[in-house]
């Protein structure tokens, strides 16, 4: 029996996508993907389908699963609000796993400027919002703040201080604090500056 598709050429790409891996269409993967690719068009999500299917081809005549969403990603076109989406998810991420001790500075030097404005790296660490209730607060306003800033070229070069940093200089020490790159092209991964 032929599923009907209601005039929907979402599903209808989806369907062929996971034809074309040999998976079976999900559901919930479905809405996975359109959820991260909210920001683009019909006509757009489709393309990124037909694209990522000319270039991440099945291995051998079967593949076990489709492509990865990270795999993905980075063929669509991204808007702005993509990009502060991504940001403030980063954000979240990295506040949770380096916290606020280490100095970091962040390949995307938005990101730097608009964690500057929250009163640097220490304070946006503990900023109220950066709970598990009040977390989804937290990424709209960064990332309102993330296009303004964007949208006016705000940047920040400079590795934010952390509380190790900030102590040791107002004690008058001189010694490297440790710092965290975030995204660069090689690994993340703690450097002594």
């Amino acid at each position: 029996m032929k599923k009907k598709y209601d005039g929907n050429k979402k599903e209808m790409a989806w369907d062929t996508f996971c034809e074309y891996y040999n998976a079976k269409p999900s559901p919930l993967i479905f809405m996975l993907y359109l959820n991260t690719f909210k920001s683009l068009t019909q006509d757009a999500f489709i393309d990124l389908l037909m694209k990522a299917m000319q270039t991440i081809k099945p291995y051998g005549n079967k593949l076990p699963s489709i492509p990865e969403l990270k795999d993905i990603a980075g063929m669509g076109e991204t808007t702005a609000a993509d990009q502060a989406h991504m940001a403030a998810l980063k954000i979240v991420e990295v506040v949770g796993r380096i916290g606020p001790y280490d100095s970091i500075v962040f390949a995307d030097q938005v990101m730097n400027a608009v964690i500057e404005s929250y009163g640097g790296w220490p304070k946006l660490c503990n900023h109220p919002d950066l709970t598990v209730e009040r977390e989804k607060w937290f990424i709209k306003d960064f990332e309102k703040t993330y296009r303004a800033f964007a949208s006016a070229g705000r940047k920040r070069e400079e590795p934010l201080p952390g509380i190790t940093a900030i102590e040791n200089k107002r004690r008058g020490y001189t010694d490297k604090a440790p710092l965290c790159r975030v995204g660069f092209k090689k690994k993340e991964r703690r450097l002594l500056t």
